[in-house]
């Protein structure tokens, strides 16, 4: 039976392995070539993707891309022809596939300082703001394990929880001490008392926010589950362009041995009013950056 097995496991890993090595093949065989980067829009629209430093501009050759669900500074896969050498390089691409979210935090700077000097870009800081951890309020604390929690505040992002190709992430917002509150006394599944570990419990983590804090500023809170609790998780950054704001959290360990119990976490983050006042869209979101 074993013997079965394995033999099962050795065939169809070959067969893996023969179905990629052809794909690899056919890819060199009609010089196409295939590479990692980021996403990027010229301000006339004009796709574009930044790959170790170099901007390439995308044409679709076969007139079959869908582009408009991608955001700058996503992570992308690119097939495509050569790349002809000009500033910025240009090539045909037949095929781009976003691998993570990402922000225009994940363009270098000196790339977009370059086409901006070249009339390609407006400064992207003009259209958008971006706010990594180290510059915001965050905390990170402990919340246990609920898969569908009673709250009678639905998450503002609700309608995106079901996308698949990005995991969305349930995300609210206080604007007063008094809604922090509610959403405590409304909730059944969520621990706010307890702590994991090194992990404060919410309410160890939200008692700074008093009612002095919501005169002039919002709380954003981001919940999420993890298979395990030797997982942790952190804030990334903040996206914001006036109208849509994003945070996006990501994964700060990669444990080689890993507890069996689920846990989950609430990631704040403290936001000026100023900043969130005009914003009618809100998500949340993890990825690898």
């Amino acid at each position: 039976m074993k013997n079965g097995f394995f033999k099962t496991a050795v065939w169809i890993t070959a067969l893996i392995f023969a179905v990629f090595a052809a794909v690899v093949g056919f890819i060199i065989l009609k010089g196409y070539g295939i590479s990692v980067g980021r996403y990027l829009e010229a301000q006339d629209g004009t796709p574009m993707f930044v790959c170790e430093s170099t901007p390439i501009r995308i044409s679709d050759v076969k007139d079959r891309l869908d582009l408009d669900k991608l955001n700058i500074g996503d992570k992308i896969l690119v097939l495509h022809d050569g790349i002809a050498e000009s500033y910025p390089a240009q090539t045909g691409a037949y095929a781009v596939i976003r691998l993570s979210r990402g922000t225009e935090a994940d363009i270098p700077q000196s790339v977009t300082d370059q086409l901006s000097q070249l009339g390609w870009l407006d400064s992207l800081a003009q259209s958008a703001e971006i706010w990594l951890k180290d510059d915001l309020d965050t905390t990170v604390s402990y919340g246990n394990w609920a898969d569908t929690p009673s709250v009678s505040i639905s998450p503002l992002n609700l309608s995106k929880l079901q996308i698949s190709s990005v995991r969305h992430l349930p995300v609210y917002k206080f604007d007063t001490l008094d809604e922090l509150v509610r959403f405590k006394q409304t909730c059944e599944g969520f621990d706010f008392d307890s702590s994991y570990n090194e992990v404060p419990s919410f309410n160890d983590a939200t008692s700074k926010y008093d009612s002095a804090f919501f005169e002039n500023n919002t709380l954003i809170l981001v919940y999420l589950t993890a298979t395990s609790g030797s997982y942790r998780y952190d804030l990334h950054s903040v996206y914001c362009d006036g109208d849509d704001l994003v945070v996006h959290v990501q994964k700060t360990n990669d444990p080689e041995d890993c507890t069996c119990d689920m846990a989950g976490w609430f990631i704040t983050v403290a936001l000026p009013d100023s900043v969130v006042k005009n914003c009618t869209e809100f998500d949340a979101d993890l990825n690898n950056f």
